[in-house]
């Protein structure tokens, strides 16, 4: 009995326990993420930079967080993610002597003790202090709730735009491929499941492959080659050149209509101006009327200006 229990608490336990890095998604924060290539050292960082943290008026904590790849691209990742802490001290160094890090998520303690380094400049002093907390640690952080830090005596909490954007950070370590900014396959996947319902195949096809480039053995890839299937088979192909076909036609008769209104209103005009120039001018009259029989000719049925300019011409003619 208590054996089945225990097994049932670490169940329960463990559905909890994140162990990969989110999929993009809507994580709302107000950060900024950069790739950065620096060709002459042959490094790509990935950052993404909080600002200030914590201030008392003469120091001011900044938080960075970095990821360094070799090479150019983010193919080939240096080790585990970092978080650079920066002070800007007026009063002197801050953290040279005491400079613990304590992170406690949800209420378990990850506590570091990180490397320090600083630089004395006319007026301050810049202080930094590196993390570097492993992959479990780093998931442990992002899918807690609540985030308080302590960086020597100094005390402040992660706010929830903090954490979401944490969240978006490390969606793009999952995936090295995405492009920053990228909405991710979901997004794709959304967006080509549109366009094929929409008939256009070629946008569809090119959004069902970002999602195979990009997720490659995930439930999206799957889903969009199941939607390249589609679009690949006979009988869709088919369907869809008879539909633009038909389109064509339909889009050909409207052309038609627009055209043959425009005719009948230049028929209805030609006709008034014949008409205002009678008495005046005799041969401007006629040119408007048999300007009217060329413009009438296959129409049908026949505008009702077109008896009355035969009328007109043959009246007129008389006495031209």
């Amino acid at each position: 009995m208590f054996t089945t229990l225990l097994l049932a608490a670490m169940v329960l336990g463990s559905q909890d326990v994140k162990e990969e890095y989110p999929p993009p998604g809507n994580y709302p924060h107000s950060f900024q993420i950069r790739q950065k290539n620096d060709r002459f050292h042959d490094v790509t960082s990935l950052e993404m930079d909080f600002g200030t943290v914590w201030s008392d008026g003469q120091n001011k904590l900044e938080l960075k967080v970095h990821q360094f790849y070799k090479g150019d691209g983010r193919s080939k990742p240096r080790g585990d993610p970092a978080f650079r802490f920066l002070n800007t001290g007026r009063d002197g160094w801050r953290y040279l002597k005491y400079h613990p890090i304590v992170f406690i998520a949800d209420g378990k303690r990850l506590r570091y003790d990180p490397e320090h380094d600083g630089d004395v400049g006319d007026g301050y002093v810049l202080e930094f202090m590196w993390v570097h907390p492993e992959k479990s640690e780093l998931l442990s952080l992002i899918y807690s709730k609540n985030v308080e830090v302590m960086v020597g005596i100094d005390q402040f909490s992660l706010k929830q735009s903090h954490l979401n954007a944490l969240k978006d950070y490390c969606s793009y370590l999952a995936l090295p491929s995405r492009q920053i900014g990228d909405p991710g396959p979901k997004k794709h996947l959304e967006e080509a499941i549109s366009y094929e319902s929409q008939g256009m195949d070629d946008l569809a096809r090119s959004a069902y492959q970002r999602v195979i480039d990009q997720a490659s053995g995930s439930y999206e890839a799957g889903e969009a080659a199941k939607g390249i299937k589609r679009l690949d088979d006979p009988a869709r192909r088919e369907a869809n050149k008879k539909a633009m076909e038909a389109q064509a036609q339909a889009r050909l008769a409207q052309e038609r209509e627009k055209e043959e209104a425009s005719l009948r209103r230049k028929i209805e005009q030609n006709f008034r101006l014949g008409r205002s120039l009678e008495g005046m001018n005799t041969k401007g009259a006629l040119s408007y009327y048999r300007e009217i029989l060329k413009l009438a000719k296959g129409l049908k049925p026949e505008p009702p200006e077109l008896k009355k300019a035969k009328d007109r011409v043959k009246a007129l003619s008389v006495t031209e």
